[in-house]
């Protein structure tokens, strides 16, 4: 790495903690749904924003 003048730089890092194995993660999808028709009424007024304002603009 290369330092140039004109940047300021940080260190950083980075702590790994809870490690799992992609078989014994707790979530193995964040977007799956126990609920199929509150997941369904949460996403009408999203559809409908998306349909009014371009895809895109909201989630």
């Amino acid at each position: 790495m290369s330092y140039g003048d004109g940047f300021r730089y940080f260190k950083a890092g980075v702590i790994l903690v809870d490690l799992y194995r992609p078989d014994e993660l707790p979530v193995a999808d964040l977007f799956v749904t126990r609920n199929p028709a509150k997941s369904k009424a949460l996403m009408c007024p999203l559809h409908a924003i998306n349909s009014r304002f371009g895809r895109g603009l909201s989630l």
